[in-house]
Order: structure tokens, then C-alpha cells, then sequence
């Protein structure tokens, strides 16, 4: 059984998968099934993610003040929080993936939860790494300080990334739906790419961990 993560990975997934593995490459299943149940089953599946990413955000917010009110100190809260608003960022993603899906099913997406944007990925990385240095430092000040300090101006820098991303995105999605969803690296680019929106949700997280950089592991 897996691992409870949020709504999304709960409900969503499972029948994504379902629809994937059952009826569009599963060998012994007719036209009936890979070609028409299944552009039905993704049209109807993009709506109930918007839902569903809804329910999450609504958890996501509510667990986010009950982490800034303890102070980031509850691991259980702050993983609730970040796991739920984990799934409001992939929300257009998700939606253009059920719409892609629907044109084509056969076409190829990633997973939604292997990157944090396409060009903000590196960066985010990268902010964050060096922040988890500071935490893991011998020194006091760059522990309690340093790490402070770098998770404060993280959003600003990873800001720009999502700008980056948000232009990209019009590029890509549009060049997914122009060629059917048959190129494999623009689908990527055009999944990836559509998480800008979630500004709200690096200041959210930002916020806790500049609170308490403890509030999370560094891996």
C-alpha cells in the first residue's frame, strides 16, 4: 500500500494510471478502449484535478498556519503542509496534461512531481542547498543566521525562474498541441514549464522554513 502524500497522489494518480495501463497500453484491449473510452476518461479526469487541487490547497493553507503558529517545530504539520501545497503547484500542469491526453493518449508526459518548474528547478536547487549548507554548518552563525538569511531571498531568486518558466510555457504548449503530443521533450518542457504559478506557494514555504530552517530535511 502506498504512502499517503495528498489528495492528488491518492485519487488522481491511481486512475490516471488506470487508464494508462488498462486501457491505452494494454495489449489485449480493443479500439473501443485505447482510442475512445480514454480520450473520455482524461476529458473527464482534468476537471475532478482541478477539484481535487482545490481540496488541497484548502488543506495545504490551513495546515501553513497551523505550521507558522507552532513555529515550524510539529514535523508532522510542515510535512502536511508542504506535501498538500506540493500538489497546488502542478494544477495547470495536471490540466494540460488531461487535455493533452484527451487529444492524445498515447502522448508521452513525465511524472508531475520530478521537477519544480524547468528553468526554476536549478535554481531552486541550488538556493536550497546552500541554505541546508548553512544549517549543517559548525558555525553558529551561519546555522542560525546564513540559513535564515538565504531562505529569505530564495522567492526573489526563484521568482525569476517562474517568469522564465511562464514564458516558456507558452512556447512549448502550444508547439504540444500543434504536433499532438508526438514529440516527447516538448510535452516535458511544456509539463515542467507550467508550474510558474506557484510564487504563493515559495513565499508559504519560504516563510516556515526562514521561521524554523529546521522544519524540513535537507535532502
Amino acid at each position: 500500500m502506498s504512502t499517503y502524500i495528498n489528495l492528488s497522489s491518492t485519487l488522481i494518480n491511481p486512475m490516471k494510471d488506470h487508464i494508462d495501463d488498462e486501457w491505452v497500453k494494454a495489449h489485449d484491449t480493443n479500439f473501443l478502449y485505447r482510442e475512445i473510452l480514454s480520450r473520455g476518461g482524461y476529458l473527464l479526469l482534468t476537471p475532478a484535478c482541478m477539484i481535487v487541487v482545490a481540496l488541497d490547497t484548502i488543506i495545504g493553507l490551513g495546515s501553513a498556519i497551523l505550521s507558522l503558529a507552532t513555529l515550524g517545530l510539529s514535523r508532522d504539520i510542515v510535512d502536511l503542509t508542504t506535501n498538500h501545497l506540493g500538489s497546488t503547484r502542478k494544477i495547470v500542469t495536471l490540466v494540460f496534461i488531461g487535455l493533452l491526453k484527451t487529444v492524445n493518449p498515447h502522448a508521452v508526459v513525465p511524472d508531475a512531481d520530478d521537477q519544480n518548474g524547468f528553468l526554476t528547478d536549478p535554481l531552486f536547487k541550488k538556493i536550497h542547498d546552500l541554505a541546508y549548507e548553512f544549517k549543517d554548518s559548525d558555525s553558529y552563525l551561519a546555522k542560525y543566521l546564513g540559513s535564515r538569511v538565504t531562505l529569505a531571498i530564495s522567492p526573489f531568486i526563484v521568482a525569476i525562474g517562474r517568469v522564465a518558466d511562464m514564458a516558456l510555457s507558452l512556447v512549448a504548449v502550444t508547439f504540444s498541441f500543434a504536433t499532438l503530443g508526438m514529440i516527447d521533450k516538448v510535452n516535458e518542457i511544456a509539463c515542467y514549464s507550467l508550474e510558474f504559478p506557484s510564487v504563493p506557494i515559495d513565499l508559504i514555504e519560504c516563510a516556515i522554513l526562514c521561521i524554523n530552517p529546521f522544519a524540513v530535511d535537507g535532502s
